[in-house]
C-alpha cells in the first residue's frame, strides 16, 4: 500500500509541476507564485547540503534557487509592464489622455 501511496504523491507533484508549468509559460500573473514557494522551500535543502559537505551540489542548487526566483519574479514584472503599456496605448488609440 505504502509504494501505491508514494506513486499517487509523484504523479500529483508532477501534474501540479506541469500545470505550473503550463501557467508560467502562459505568462500568467499567479504563476510565478509556486514557483517562488517551491523554491524557497529548497532553501533548506541546500543548508543540508552544505552541512553534509557537499559544497559543489550545494552551489549548483543555491544557483538554481536564486536563477528560478530572480526569473520567475523578473517575469512577472515584464508582463505586468508589457500589460501596462498595451493598456496606456488602448487608452491613446481611443482618444484618452493617461
Amino acid at each position: 500500500m505504502r509504494v501505491f501511496t508514494e506513486g499517487v504523491l509523484v504523479l500529483l507533484f508532477a501534474a501540479g509541476g506541469g500545470v505550473a508549468g503550463q501557467a508560467l509559460a502562459g505568462h500568467l500573473r499567479l504563476a510565478r507564485h509556486p514557483t517562488v514557494v517551491w523554491h524557497v522551500l529548497l532553501i533548506p535543502v541546500a543548508w543540508g547540503m552544505w552541512e553534509s559537505r557537499q559544497y559543489l551540489i550545494c552551489a549548483a542548487l543555491s544557483l538554481a534557487i536564486v536563477a528560478s526566483i530572480w526569473a520567475a519574479v523578473t517575469a512577472g514584472a515584464e508582463a505586468t509592464a508589457a500589460a501596462q503599456d498595451s493598456a496606456a496605448a488602448e487608452r491613446a488609440d481611443d482618444g484618452e489622455l493617461s
